[in-house]
């Protein structure tokens, strides 16, 4: 008993700090590459909207809860629009660069992949916190999708492995980072056909029946003689 809870806290404390390494990692690519952070709006319907200077962003995780606090809407002369703050529930979240459809039966990607897409049909909880004289005040809201751009394809790439990381505990791969099936060969399908070798059935040793020929045979008539002449 004492062996398997000890198992058990060790296999939890290797898993914590994998998620604390992960979660680390992710801020200091944050705090980095801050400059080049942007999102679209969280307040709008449309995401393809216009996307905005964040100049800060940072995260932390409680259980399967993934949290980012960032900056919306930076401006050098005129401060944050918005501060935010977006609740993850990374059981049910999807994480992608640009989008992938699956056409044929494999997966290929569109899009910009220098963007992060998340998205949860769930819904994700907003809090922003109005920076300017016309907005001050909390809001709340419940967004299905969030776009972040990080100006480069590396860069995000790099991001969305350690999202990977994190999630991987509470769901399983996406559909596109799975292997692909591998194709039959046809090739080698006939190929093996081809060489099979053919049933030879063994030809009867059954003697032929004799059936008597009905061709009719010529008869002799005998002749019957009558005196000296023969008919």
């Amino acid at each position: 008993m004492k062996k398997s809870i000890l198992l058990f806290m060790g296999v939890t404390m290797i898993c914590y700090s994998s998620y604390s390494q992960s979660i680390s990692n992710l801020n200091s690519i944050f705090s980095t590459y801050s400059h080049t952070i942007k999102t679209n709006s969280p307040f709008s319907e449309c995401s393809t909207s216009c996307i905005y200077n964040a100049n800060y962003m940072n995260a932390e995780q409680r259980g399967n809860i993934l949290i980012l606090n960032f900056g919306y809407g930076w401006d050098k002369q005129y401060g944050y629009i918005h501060k935010c703050t977006l609740r993850i529930n990374l059981s049910t979240a999807t994480f992608c660069t640009g989008w992938w459809d699956n056409w044929g039966g494999r997966w290929k990607q569109y899009g910009k992949k220098e963007e992060i897409t998340i998205k949860d049909s769930n819904g994700m909880d907003l809090t922003s916190v109005g920076q300017q004289h016309y907005n001050q005040g909390t809001k709340q809201d419940l967004i299905s999708e969030l776009k972040i751009s990080f100006g480069s394809e590396p860069l995000a790439n790099r991001v969305l492995n350690e999202l990977y990381a994190i999630q991987s505990s509470y769901k399983t791969k996406e559909p596109w980072l799975l292997p692909e099936p591998q194709p039959i060969n046809q090739g080698s399908s006939s190929a093996s056909e081809a060489t099979t070798p053919r049933s030879t059935t063994p030809r009867s040793t059954t003697p032929r029946s004799t059936t008597p020929s009905n061709t009719p045979t010529k008869k002799n008539n005998p002749t019957k003689k009558v005196g000296r002449y023969v008919q």
